[in-house]
């Protein structure tokens, strides 16, 4: 079985998600929980703006620990909601650097999956994600033609507002735009064509309807019910319908009384005996259950209006303005009215005449369904477009990377290193327990296959997982004998791009009648039918210093020549000879018993470097092109002379003392007529990166 494994999500928000008691806190629980549902451990961090976070730190903190995987506050180092500077705000204008800070020293630590940054003005948070994370903005509102749309309205613009061109750079630093409602994805879509954009509608989870019988009768009191927060929108609305609802009273007078909730109570007053302010709720399943018609009377406002998004889920019918049903689907004529008083008069018909009361009942229910489908597809979508952003590579590996105890697995941990930083990295492959803990593999996940399960089968399983929540953009296999052909008959095929390590012999016989040329170390082949020529590419054997040998690279090197053996054949076992017996009169010289470097092979080779003083020469030997590798490798980061030497590669030009350029033809010429000082000096130290940056270029745009 696969083990070690999480998707994770990173949420930024403003706004806290608990509790429920207010349309923008239900839109960020609904929209986080959808992550939640679909697996991934959710990250909360929040940069309070409210004002019962100004006050404190409320209660409703436990509920937020409870709920997600780890809650986090950010402190604010400036004055909240801020004036804009200009005639509008720049979309940066309410950043704080704090928020930056704690971003860039998250990153740094941690891998998300996800990244869903709740409003515009918070977008800059993007910036600070690798590129593999899929960044997610939940837009709320739209906040272009604000203060335009306050203003016709005869009302000072609040909160945030700001013009299209801001709002573009926003949009453009996501991947994904969630829109609220389908018009204003209609807008962002017009106003930049780079991220995806989604329609969301709010819906909450359907409650079991509680309709109260007494509704029904004439001669019992209507129940109209209004819920709302204490923000501009809802404060100018509902003072303009009470003078309206509250004219209506007089002259009808019938069986009718409204219910006023939320803080918005706050901001209103009334002496109409029909109405009555609540003020804050705790519960508002139970104020929902004790009203028969929800009323939105909003002639002005922006985004989707979460109560009747609320109203529609506890199954109650609504009576709303145009402008308050913007985003779902009108069933009934009192869903889209034009005035505050033909809402009050449509409130006085449900209370005279209660059959039409329940064919809005029906009619609204309808309209639930339709706003359930439009959730439910707008979800799917989300959940589409996440799959396909979150690219992943991918390394199939028989071999507990972490160890990094011989050449080939201190090669692929350094390969895994380097695809971390284009994409989201992860080994499957053996357990490793009690590997080292590597700060330089800190951004690989290692998901791990147990004993029990260490086949082929249990690896493609424990693939065929992860492709289900990500596209893999590269898969790396590199295990040997019968289980790396296992492996690739299982992938060939299936994945774009496929890159086998033929460092592993089994896969080298595989991509050698494949490859135009013989395969040097990796093998990457495009294509969905596995019998494309594929590339080879030849690669240095280490990135940077081995982690076995980090502080020995830089220690002070000794005048030593280290003699490396590459599988050298016998002629060459015997020059071996020659070097070591005519150069130990000059310097010197330690033989290497460690032979050869390829699959499975010196496992103490590092133990042994470490053992004795870094030289000050390395003469490799022998025709293994993955041990000489390793050995040029080595040298380069010891900053030291590197010379290799064979049968094929005689007659070799060398230089002496004097500077003179020799010409040698045998193992005894070498020993004798160049100095090994005169050797390091010029000898073939390879420079710069051998590869590895060809292959960052064919990976990482992917």
């Amino acid at each position: 079985m696969a083990s070690g494994f999480n998707r994770k999500a990173l949420v930024l928000s403003p706004i806290a998600s608990h509790p429920q008691d207010y349309g923008n806190r239900n839109r960020i629980l609904q929209t986080t929980s959808f992550f939640k549902q679909q697996g991934f451990e959710i990250h909360f961090a929040l940069y309070p703006i409210e004002p019962d976070w100004a006050r404190g730190i409320p209660d409703s903190v436990k509920e937020m620990r409870a709920e997600w995987e780890s809650f986090a506050i950010i402190p604010p180092s400036r004055p909240l909601h801020q004036a804009s500077v200009g005639e509008h705000h720049l979309i940066d204008e309410w950043w704080d650097p704090t928020i930056s800070n704690y971003l860039d020293w998250l990153f740094k630590r941690q891998f998300f999956d996800v990244l869903l940054v709740n409003y515009t003005y918070f977008s800059k948070a993007f910036e600070y994600a690798p590129r593999s994370t899929v960044k997610v903005l939940e837009m709320h509102d739209l906040f272009s033609g604000r203060k335009e749309m306050f203003a016709a309205n005869g009302v000072g613009a609040d909160f945030f507002y700001t013009v299209p061109d801001q709002e573009r750079i926003a949009f453009d630093r996501a991947d994904i735009v969630l829109a609220i409602k389908d018009g204003e994805a209609a807008f962002v879509e017009r106003l930049t064509s780079r991220p995806i954009v989604i329609s969301l509608p709010f819906y909450m989870p359907e409650k079991p309807p509680h309709q109260r019988p007494e509704r029904l009768s004439s001669e019992e009191d209507l129940r109209v019910g209004f819920l709302g927060a204490n923000n501009l929108v809802n404060v100018v609305n509902m003072r303009r319908f009470l003078k309206s609802f509250e004219r209506t009273q007089q002259i009808y007078v019938p069986n009718l009384r409204l219910d006023v909730a939320g803080e918005v109570c706050t901001q209103l007053a009334s002496n109409v005996p029909g109405v009555n302010l609540l003020g804050r709720v705790e519960n508002i399943d139970d104020f929902y259950d004790n009203v028969d018609v929800v009323v939105a009377p909003l002639m002005f406002s922006t985004g989707i209006k979460i109560k009747i998004g609320e109203a529609l889920s506890f199954g109650k019918p609504c009576v709303a303005t145009e402008n308050a049903f913007d985003g779902y689907t009108p069933t009934d004529k009192f869903h889209s009215l034009k005035s505050y008083d033909d809402v009050s008069r449509a409130l006085v018909t449900l209370a005279y005449d209660r059959k039409r009361l329940k064919l809005l009942e029906r009619r609204s229910a309808l309209a639930a369904d339709l706003a359930r489908q439009s959730h439910v597809e707008g979800c799917r979508t989300l959940g589409r477009a996440v799959q396909r952003l979150a690219k992943v590579i991918v390394f199939l590996v028989d071999q507990p990377v972490r160890d990094g105890s011989t050449p080939h697995q201190e090669r692929i941990a350094q390969w895994a290193q380097l695809c971390s930083f284009m994409r989201r990295t992860i080994v499957i492959g053996p357990d490793g327990r009690g590997a080292r803990r590597r700060d330089d593999l800190a951004r690989v996940e290692f998901l791990a296959i147990e004993e029990d399960s260490f086949d082929a089968d249990g690896m493609l399983a424990a693939l065929e997982k992860l492709t289900e929540a990500h596209t893999v953009v590269e898969l790396v296999i590199s295990a040997g004998g019968s289980l790396g052909r296992a492996l690739w008959d299982g992938v060939r095929g299936r994945f774009r791009h496929i890159t086998l390590d033929t460092w592993v012999p089994a896969l080298g016989e595989i991509a050698t009648p494949k490859a135009i040329v013989e395969p040097a170390d990796l093998w990457m082949m495009t294509g969905l039918d596995g019998g494309a020529p594929g590339r080879s590419l030849a690669t240095n054997a280490f990135r940077y210093e081995p982690y076995a040998l980090r502080g020995w690279t830089r220690s002070p090197k000794d005048s030593a020549i280290l003699l490396a053996p590459c599988s050298p054949t016998e002629t060459e076992k015997a020059g071996l000879d020659v070097l070591l017996a005519a150069m130990e009169e000059k310097a010197p010289v330690c033989l290497l018993e460690h032979d050869t470097i390829g699959e499975g092979a010196s496992p103490g080779l590092f133990d042994a470097l470490r053992s004795r003083p870094a030289p000050s020469l390395i003469v490799a030997v022998g025709q293994d092109v993955r041990g000489v590798r390793v050995w040029n490798s080595l040298a380069q980061q010891l900053e030291i002379g590197f010379l290799h030497l064979s049968d094929t590669r005689f007659p070799i030009l060398l230089g002496d003392d004097s500077g003179d350029v020799v010409l040698s033809w045998s193992y005894g010429d070498v020993a004798k007529d160049v100095s090994p000082a005169a050797l390091a000096a010029r000898s073939s130290l390879q420079r710069g990166d051998a590869g590895w940056g060809t292959y960052w270029n064919l990976v990482a745009p992917r």
